[in-house]
């Protein structure tokens, strides 16, 4: 026959990756040999470990290999060939923990009935945390061997493992004792099987896992665009949008007696909550679950809102100190969250007059601290953070005479958005030109067309047409670069900002064919020439007659 594997899919109670897989039989009886008074050992190595990782392994059951077979005993038990080894106070307290939890009294049924879970690996998991925790209920039970994490030279730069050493032979549980993990990871939880031992480059046996851990990832959006961990757009000044954070939760969920998760929000001094609590001084946000693309919203009493101290913004938390027990905002019935359920934080905003301008944005960062260890229910982890980056533009227009030279008397511009029906929505103040550069400045802006419009013109000189341009960015790594779809309009990257030079003609012997006011007053001026030459003449012509 050939040996056993045992192991279970989990997700932040970990897979343990063996090395074979077989059906375990019954092993046949041993001819007689020596005693022994020390059990086969084997070396157990855990993969895929963070750094200073800490785990304890306990034994469940005896493992024997006669050569063909691997058989199990209970700890308690002892063969032909071990018969020489005393029975320990710590054998026969982890036997009669594994024999009351699982309601079996033979090493095969237990056995079998963990076998037979592989299937489903909740129910799995489900079993080896009860086993665990009533182990730990038992303060007198001591581990059967202990391991920190240290770097893998054989894997890749960066990755460690934890060496179990002299382990005797059988299946043991193997757990994660502290929180340090990845983040957004969880820690974990393993079956290790020595009758999967393969001989290490000594020719010692050896048994390898992998810790699996499963993540909680956190995405950002507005209602602009599709989530992502770093999420961009762009969005002008004044324009409302509405910020989300969507984080997911873990595949082993239901092992959760209580499960705690927090949101901490970073808002830049730019960006502005169209609302805020008055208690806690934070943006008024709204929590929801969303499961199958449904929203549901959660009732304001599940979550703690807190403001924290910070110099660059506003920094706020909103904490369910157990998710479990969330209802629904207005039925205030039992929500439907599980491990397929997403959670949602989301809150409406726009950016102010303060806002960054360009290519630096204005970063919206959050992150989720959840409970990480089904066995522990103080042992939280952290997500890695999430930003939704806002860009604004800033459009310069510089007024010119002929030869180029800076013209700032009297000019003036306004800026129109273009949409189907024309450009007709006015962005912003009229601004005029001033400085040594004679420039007006517009900030704020959004992608999208516009029309800037000269609406003051320097006396004595001819004003300019209207200029139409159209801003498109592109988004790429945190960074934004700009084009514009007339040449005129000139982008200037890395900034992501604009610059247009408008030229007036000087002489006064052409008249501008739109542009502004001062085109109508010469019109009208010279309409009311005309109209008065005609009457005189007219009234000439008559008197003439009479005479």
């Amino acid at each position: 026959m050939r040996k056993t594997t045992s192991r279970f899919a989990a997700a932040i109670l970990a897979v343990a990756t063996l090395a074979a897989s077989a059906v375990m039989a019954a092993a046949p009886a041993r001819k007689a040999q020596a005693v022994t008074t020390a059990w086969p050992t084997s070396e157990i190595v855990v993969h895929g470990a963070m750094q200073r990782a800490t785990f304890e392994a306990y034994r469940l059951l005896n493992s024997t290999d006669d050569g063909t077979n691997y058989s199990y005993t209970l700890r308690t038990q002892r063969d032909s060939s071990t018969s020489g080894i005393k029975v320990s106070d710590n054998d026969t307290k982890i036997t009669n923990v594994l024999t009351n939890v699982t309601g079996k009294t033979s090493a095969s049924d237990i056995y079998d009935l963990l076998n037979d879970m592989t299937s489903d690996s909740l129910a799995l998991e489900r079993q080896m945390k009860t086993i665990y925790q009533a182990i730990k209920a038992d303060p007198t039970i001591t581990q059967d061997g202990t391991a920190t994490a240290n770097k893998d030279d054989t894997q890749n730069a960066g990755a460690y493992q934890a060496t179990f050493t002299d382990m005797p032979q059988g299946y043991y549980l193997i757990a994660q004792t502290n929180d340090s993990s990845a983040a957004g990871s969880t820690v974990s939880l393993l079956i290790a099987n020595t009758a999967n031992s393969t001989k290490d480059a000594a020719g010692n046996p050896s048994v390898d896992v992998k810790v699996k851990t499963d993540t909680v990832q956190l995405m950002s959006a507005t209602d602009q665009g599709e989530a992502a961990a770093q999420y961009q757009d762009d969005v002008a000044v004044g324009t409302d949008f509405t910020w989300s954070a969507t984080g997911t939760l873990p595949a082993n969920y239901a092992l959760y007696d209580a499960y705690k998760y927090v949101f901490t929000v970073k808002i830049p001094a730019g960006v502005a909550a169209d609302s805020t609590d008055k208690s806690s001084g934070c943006p008024v946000a709204t929590a929801s679950t969303v499961n199958d693309s449904h929203e549901t919203p959660i009732a304001s009493d599940a979550y703690t809102v807190q403001k924290l101290a910070d110099g660059t913004g506003t920094v706020c938390t909103y904490s369910f100190g157990n998710l479990k027990t969330a209802k629904a905002s207005d039925t205030k019935a039992s929500l439907t969250i599980d491990a397929g359920t997403d959670i949602r934080l989301s809150m409406k905003a726009h950016l102010t007059s303060g806002a960054t301008l360009g290519n630096k944005g204005n970063i919206i960062s959050s992150s989720v601290s959840y409970s990480s260890n089904p066995l522990d229910s103080a042992m939280t982890g952290t997500t890695a953070e999430s930003t939704a980056t806002l860009y604004t533009y800033k459009l310069t227009v510089k007024n010119t005479d002929n030869s180029g030279k800076p013209l700032a008397n009297g000019a003036k511009y306004s800026l129109y958005s273009c949409g189907d029906n024309g450009c007709n929505t006015q962005v912003g103040a009229e601004t005029e030109a001033s400085g040594d550069d004679a420039s007006a400045v517009f900030s704020g802006l959004g992608s999208g067309a516009y029309e800037l419009r000269e609406t003051g013109i320097p006396a004595g000189y001819s004003g300019a047409d209207p200029v139409q341009f159209t801003v498109t960015p592109t988004f790429n790594n945190g960074t934004v670069t700009l084009t514009s779809n007339n040449p005129s309009v000139v982008v200037v990257n890395p900034d992501a900002s604009l610059t247009v030079t408008v030229k007036n003609t000087s002489g006064g012997g052409l008249l501008p064919s739109t542009g502004g006011v001062g085109v109508i007053i010469l019109y009208v001026c010279g309409l009311l020439l005309v109209a008065g030459a005609i009457a005189g003449i007219v009234v000439a012509v008559r008197r003439r007659n009479r005479e």
